[in-house]
């Protein structure tokens, strides 16, 4: 579970703004496909959900990742200048340097790392 654990990465905080009714209708005639996708795997996902045992079976899961979340979010509140030595120095202490960079940033430093595997360039 300690893969799925992390708070949303560069999250914007800026005010929500709904958009009109005419907004709507244009958006969803442009992204048809991508709503019935959507509504296919959501659908698909509650299903399986629910054949898991729903809320009742998988709390517990939820509950570990919800509290290494909030470890993850307090590590990185305090030491995201710690965080990044420390990862270029090889410490795994304070919050991950991808979180500190964001995914774009974080994969152009692997890519350009001796780490990045052969055959995944683009």
């Amino acid at each position: 579970l300690r893969e799925l654990a992390g708070p949303a990465l560069n999250e914007l905080h800026v005010e929500k703004i709904d958009p009109t009714d005419e907004q709507v209708m244009r958006l969803r005639q442009a992204n048809a496909v991508d709503l019935q996708l959507y509504e296919y795997y959501n659908s698909s996902f509650w299903r399986a959900w629910g054949a898991e045992g729903g809320d009742i079976s998988l709390s517990a899961d939820l509950q570990q990742i919800r509290s290494l979340n909030e470890r993850l979010e307090t590590r990185c509140d305090t030491n995201e200048k710690i965080a990044v030595q420390n990862e270029i120095d090889g410490v795994s202490d304070g919050c991950p340097l991808r979180m500190v960079m964001g995914n774009q940033m974080y994969t152009r430093m692997l890519k350009k790392s001796k780490n990045w595997p052969s055959g995944f360039d683009q």
